[in-house]
Formats: structure tokens, sequence, C-alpha cells
């Protein structure tokens, strides 16, 4: 049985700015928070970020989708304030063999997390080589939808083993990206200079333009690699975005090994194409596919069905 404060942001999901419940959620962590929005073709993101308490919230269309909650803290975000509160039980430091002694089993679990059903929503642990790196409450969860909307009922308040195993069933799991493309997505998040920034000059470079610009406070700077059709895009030095093109067109190159970038899918290709190497799309539009990896986007852009350009990037920003 799932306790704490997290009930309180479970409870929030799918409620809109200026709802009590919403009010109440935020309020838990604090009123001051920086705004960040995301909007490409229609699929609007909007995130709360509460960098010195270590959460954020992220809304969809208006309405409260995701909580996050970071165990670890960065150069630039502190990790959540309220841990010890937040899930009974369960530390930022625990393992999964921890969550999994107070909670039970997950309904579903992968090597990167663990998922709960509880009521019409779910929580998650999200982990890196093992070691948790957030707690997420969340509506939906990539090919489930709402846990109200699955086969089966299985919460962490009511685990019958049968509905839990035909629950464990359900999600389509989530795309898994080998070949060149996952050195930039394994760079997202990482620091100019560091060994993930250099190992994409190795694939981009070397020749390369730099733009820099002042956003809302925060510095941008935009890396163009004109010979290979790559945009490489820093937020306060750390990788938040990277472009790649698949065609050259009058003015831009590029990528010069597209069949390499995702392994079993050489590149470009046709929109069905990628539907079948990954599955249904987190989001959808009429020339854009996108899908989570990880805590991660992978956006692929297309005209007349064929795909131009690749993009990752880290929730909340558009390249």
């Amino acid at each position: 049985m799932i306790e704490g404060a997290i009930v309180t942001y479970v409870n929030a999901l799918g409620t809109s700015e200026g709802e009590q419940r919403f009010t109440d959620a935020v309020a838990l962590v604090g009123d001051q928070y920086k705004v960040e929005t995301y909007n490409d073709r229609g699929f609007e993101e909007k995130y709360l970020i509460q960098m010195d308490r270590g959460a954020d919230f992220l809304l969809k269309a208006g309405a409260l989708s995701s909580v996050f909650f970071y165990a670890e803290g960065s150069r630039d975000r502190s990790p959540y304030f309220g841990w010890s509160s937040l899930v009974d039980g369960i530390g930022p430091d625990a393992s999964r063999d921890d969550i999994v002694r107070v909670l039970g089993e997950p309904y579903y679990s992968t090597p990167q997390a663990m998922l709960y059903a509880v009521d019409d929503a779910f929580v998650r642990f999200a982990f890196e080589e093992g070691t948790l790196t957030m707690a997420v409450a969340q509506r939906e969860a990539p090919g489930v939808g709402t846990a109200s909307t699955t086969s089966a009922s299985a919460t962490a308040t009511d685990p019958d083993p049968d509905a839990a195993e035909a629950l464990r069933a359900e999600p389509e799991a989530e795309p898994e990206i080998d070949g060149e493309l996952s050195a930039f997505l394994n760079a997202l998040g990482k620091p100019i200079h560091s060994p993930e920034h250099l190992a994409l000059i190795v694939l981009a470079g070397p020749a390369m333009e730099v733009e820099e610009a002042e956003q809302d406070g925060a510095a941008w700077e935009y890396h163009r690699f004109p010979k290979t059709g790559v945009i490489l895009q820093f937020k306060n030095e750390l990788l938040v975005g990277a472009l790649v093109r698949l065609i050259a067109d009058e003015d831009e190159s590029a990528y010069p090994r597209p069949e390499r970038l995702v392994t079993g899918c050489a590149l470009p290709s046709s929109r069905a194409q990628i539907k079948e190497h990954f599955g249904t799309p987190h989001y959808a539009s009429e020339d854009m596919d996108l899908y989570l990896v990880g805590e991660r986007y992978v956006q692929f852009n297309y005209e007349s069905d064929q795909t131009v350009d690749v993009t990752v990037l880290m929730p909340g920003v558009g390249v």
C-alpha cells in the first residue's frame, strides 16, 4: 500500500491551475517556481520547475500530467527536500529490493523503472544503472494510458496476483535505441566538454559554428555542424537537445551515416517503418512522432511521410 505525501500529488493529477487539488499539491513544495513551455505542432507542455526544492510539475494541454521528485542533486538542481515523507518506507537511496519489500511486486518493471498502479494513476521509480534517480506521480504510462483504462484492477492497495499478472502484460515496451543515435541520447543532461559531449564532436565535427543567446535568465548555446547536419543545443552549459538532419537541401547538409543512427532501422525511412520499429508513439501529429525513451524524448519529423530529421531532447525543450 502506497502511503505518504505522494498521495496528495496523485490526487491532483488531471487537475488544472487554479483548482484546489492542484494548488494544494504545489503548496506542498512551495509557490516559487520557474515556468518553461514546449509547444511543437500542437503538442503542448508546461513545466513548473522548483530547482531548489527538487520537484517539477508537468502539465499537458493544461492538465497536470506528472510530478517529478529527484533523488539525486546536480550542479543546477537540489534533490527533493521531502523524501522523508514522500512515500512511507522509501528514501532516496532505496534499491529495487528495498522498494519491493515495502510496496510488493510492481505491476510492471524494466531495468529503468518500477511502475505501481494507484487508483486512476501511477507511481514510477526511475533508475539509472541500478541507482534510484527519481520518483514520479504520473497520470499515464506509455503503452497503457490511465490506470482506469487498463483491463484489470491491480493497485498498491489491492494487490491481486492474478490481476497484477494481467496488467504486467499490458504495457507496450519503451523503445530501445542503439546505434550512433544512442550517443546523442547519452549526452543529454551532460555539460560542455564532458566525455559524452566530446563523443558527439567525433561523430559530428570537427567543423562547428557557435551561436549564443540569453533567454529568460538562461544562457543558451547552439553548436551547428554545417558539414554533417547536426545542431547541439546547450542551456547553462548542459546539453538539452540535438537535431540530426537526414535529408540535405540547398542550405543544409545531412548526417553522413544515417543508416548507422538506429540499429535495425536504416534512416531515412518512411513513417510506417518508424512505427513498425518503434511501436506506438507517445504523441503524434500530422508531421511528427514523439517517443519517450527513459526520461528523454526522441522526435521524428516528416515531409510526405518520409523522415527529414530526428531530434533527441530533454523534457520541456524544443530544438
